[in-house]
Formats: C-alpha cells, structure tokens, sequence
C-alpha cells in the first residue's frame, strides 16, 4: 500500500496493490476512504511507484513486471484519469526482477525512474514531463536483490542510491544530471534482500536507514543502521521481533517529538496480527557518577566540580528539575531541553557545616524511561 493523490484534489488517497493489479481509495479528507476502484494489470506486478509523470496534478503509476506486455519484462506507465481509473502510457524493455523508484535525477523539476535490474546497472529514465522517458542511462553495475532508497544520503543537494546486494548495501552518489558514481559498499558481511527506508532516526541530520532483517543472520525483524552522513553505514542493530520478516516497515514521526520512529506488523497477538510500534526515546548519561570534593574547612565553601549530562539517545531530552540534599549547592543545572548528542553540565560546591564525612546527592528528574539520574556526592569537613 502506498499513498497519493489520483484526483487531485488535495487529499491523501491509497493505492492498494493486489494479486490482480491495484486499486484505488480516494480519501475523504476525515481519515475515511471511499470505496475502491480496481485496475486489473492481466500480469504479476513485481514493483510499482507512484509519482506524477505528466505534470497534471493527479498521480500516477509505474509498474515493472518479469512478463507480458509487451515481450519479457518491462516497465509500464499507467496515467490518471482523475476518477481512479488509468490510462495506459509508454512501456520499456529491462531486466527480470527490476524495482522502480522515483525522483528528480537531474533537477529539472520533473519526476524521473531508477531502474534496478538482476545483473545489469541502474538504469535511470529521465522524464520528459508529460508521461514519456528518455532512453536510459546505464549506471553501475551490481548484483542487487533489494528495493531502491533515493534520497540524498551525502548532503550534497543531489539524489543518492542506496541498494541492497550480496555484499552488503551499495552507495552510488548521484551527478545532478542523471548519472551515477561508482558503487561505494557499507556492511559488506550481510547480504540485503528487502525494503530499504532512509529516514533521520538519529536526530542528527544524516538519514539513516531501516531495512528488512538480513539474509542468514539471527535478525528476526527490521534493523536499522545508522548514517554517516557519506552514503555508508553503521552495522545494523535489530529489536528482537519475530514473525516479521519481510513484513513492510513505515517510518514516520508518531508521537509528534520531531523524531523519526518506525512501525510494522507482525504475527502472534490475540487477534492473530500486531502494530509493534517502536518511538523514539531520550537517553541520559551522567558522567562522572560521583563527586569528591576532599578536605574542606567548615564554614568556607569549595570550588565548584562538575558532571555531564549527555543525551545518546534519538530524541530530546526535557530536564524537568535539579535538587540537591547535603552540604552542598548546585550552581548550575541542566534544566530545560537537551538536543539529541549534546550536553550540559550539572556543578557543585561543598560548604562543610560540621567537620567528619558528608555526604549528598544530585537528583535530576527527566522524561527519559529512568525517570531520574543520580549523583553520589562526598566530602570531608576540616
């Protein structure tokens, strides 16, 4: 299932593929949908992806298919007609087991195709704005079992790649005319079989990357793998979730914090199916964990010694309050919010009031799952 608007009218419709083709729910603007109208394709579609290939505001569909029509596989152009029905457009010759994606390869503001075949380079259809491409310009060649994330994963201001292979995920960086560089790999031990989502999980501003559960590995659901900000990534961490393998993974930002989570489906709850919905969560750490502050004469008060508060985990922090308990003053506190990998400092100093050991604590009260984060304070009155 995947979105768009096939009337133009400025609502969110679904687009629903089935065995038989796809259909089309236009939406009522409420969270409701009105009922389907079916297009039947007469073959097995492998990929499809909607975007507006003739400029006219409506959306509509490319589909690849591994057979007919016309001869062998091909990528088919189906054009809006505004009532959820469509038009056939042009169709072009590629490989077997092809994925299609969509984006502005070139920047001239109108929507192009990138083609992934099995054993042959990417090829990129430019678009000509009116529901026509261009013939293809070949690209690096690999072997890709994946689905295609477009996006740009280098901050250069142009669309990337991102494709699964055998040997891991491969990076081709894109020219801002169409043509791609040479395959750069991250992950080169996993082999990369499913659905690919960039998304900025992180909170940094580098996109990051979900993705179905690697081939022959003990990860059961979707792992995520963190950016670099280059086009390569991090190793994949999973979630221990079963029963979801190849199972769709949306990403979207759910609890409205302005940090990306993800959501999929899984099998095994009382009703025979689940949302396992995974939010995005702050993560304090504290270092040091205590304060010594020696020997120090009763009455006089000691420098001040500190410790920093980090945020590790994807989304913000909200210190809520700083209390402190003993001979002891906090001078400054990390009171407020704390971005994703920033930090502050939480300071204090001992004023003995009769001398022997002394004792304290900070307390600092959050909205991460811990609640609150603990400084051990000593000292010693002179």
């Amino acid at each position: 299932m995947t979105q768009g608007d096939f009337n133009g009218d400025g609502k969110v419709d679904l687009l629903v593929r089935d065995s038989n083709g796809f259909e089309i729910l236009f939406g009522n603007g409420d969270g409701t949908f009105q009922m389907p109208v079916d297009t039947t394709l007469g073959y097995t579609a492998w990929s499809l992806m909607v975007g507006d290939f003739d400029g006219d505001g409506k959306s509509d569909v490319a589909v690849t298919t591994n057979g007919v029509p016309p001869a062998g596989p091909s990528l088919n152009i189906y054009l809006s007609n505004g009532d959820g029905t469509f038009r056939a457009g042009a169709h072009y010759g590629i490989q077997f087991y092809s994925y299609v994606v969509a984006g502005d390869m070139n920047d001239d503001g109108k929507l192009d195709l990138i083609v992934n075949g099995s054993g042959i380079g990417i090829q990129v259809f430019l678009g000509n704005g009116d529901g026509t491409f261009k013939s293809p310009i070949i690209g690096p060649t690999g072997t890709f079992n994946s689905d295609m994330a477009i996006a740009d994963f280098n901050g250069d201001g142009k669309l990337d790649l991102v494709v699964g292979t055998d040997s891991g995920l491969a990076f081709m960086a894109g020219n801002g005319d169409g043509t791609l560089k040479a395959l750069v790999y991250s992950n080169s031990a996993f082999v990369f079989t499913g659905q690919l989502v960039p998304s900025d999980a992180t909170g940094d501003g580098r996109l990051d990357l979900f993705s179905s559960a690697p081939a022959s590995t003990s990860f059961a659901g979707p792992v995520i793998m963190v950016g670099n900000g280059d086009g390569t990534f991090q190793a994949p961490t999973g979630y221990g979730l079963t029963g979801v393998f190849g199972n769709p993974i949306v990403a979207g930002d759910f609890n409205s914090d302005g940090i990306i989570d993800f959501a999929v489906p899984s099998f095994g709850g009382r009703n025979g199916t689940v949302l396992s919905l995974y939010l995005s969560t702050p993560v304090p750490k504290l270092f040091p964990t205590t304060l010594n502050f020696g020997k120090q004469t009763v009455g006089t008060t000691s420098s001040p010694r500190a410790s920093t508060l980090v945020n590790i985990g994807n989304a913000p922090l909200s210190v809520n309050a700083a209390s402190i308990a003993g001979d002891y003053h906090l001078v400054q506190s990390c009171l407020g919010k704390l971005r994703v990998d920033h930090s502050c400092s939480l300071e204090a100093t001992f004023t003995p009031t009769v001398i022997g050991k002394r004792a304290g604590m900070i307390t600092v009260k959050d909205n991460a799952s811990t609640r609150q984060q603990l400084i051990n304070l000593t000292g010693v009155g002179n």
